[in-house]
């Protein structure tokens, strides 16, 4: 057995049994998490289905499909950064945990209506003031909601553009 008079751990052998407790800490390395992502950690823990997936979500999105061309059209996916500048009606949102080991550990996958084209897409946004807008916009049940992102800004680790959903009006 190893001299562990100036080792501050009981054994360097393997094959002793260590004692302690597990913790479940739900942040990563190379992540601080803030009031704000913990409040999305609970949030989700509280919502989460472990029944349903992505997968399962397309599939009833198929299964209630109102039209042929509903079903035969694909969704979409595409960043909040591609769309700036876009009118958007905003028709809802899933909370996904993210797999990034840097900024929130969530991101928003938005059901959303092009508002010039008609067309429906996903818009995935990890943004922290976008994601807070959501949540609060989710508290007042208010769907549909005319938004469209706007950058402001820059992130002081990244630099890249940083951004905000405003409320877009009819012309």
């Amino acid at each position: 057995m190893a001299d562990n008079s100036t080792n501050p751990y009981p054994s360097n052998d393997l094959d002793e049994p260590v004692n302690g407790t597990v913790v479940d800490d739900k942040s990563e390395p190379g992540r601080e998490l803030d009031k704000f992502d913990r409040f999305l950690i609970d949030r989700n823990q509280e919502s989460a289905d472990p029944e349903i997936d992505t997968y399962q979500a397309i599939i009833e999105q198929i299964l209630t499909a109102e039209s042929p061309d509903d079903v035969l059209t694909p969704i979409e996916a595409k960043k909040a950064n591609d769309m700036v500048d876009v009118p958007l009606i905003l028709h809802g949102f899933e909370m996904n945990e993210s797999e990034y080991d840097a900024g929130s550990p969530f991101y928003a996958s938005m059901k959303v209506v092009n508002a010039l084209t008609g067309e429906p897409c996903v818009v995935n946004c990890g943004h922290k003031r976008v994601l807070a807008q959501l949540v609060k916009l989710d508290q007042f049940q208010q769907y549909p909601y005319q938004v469209m992102f706007k950058e402001q800004g820059k992130s002081k680790k990244s630099g890249s553009p940083m951004l905000v959903m405003v409320k877009w009006v009819n012309q």
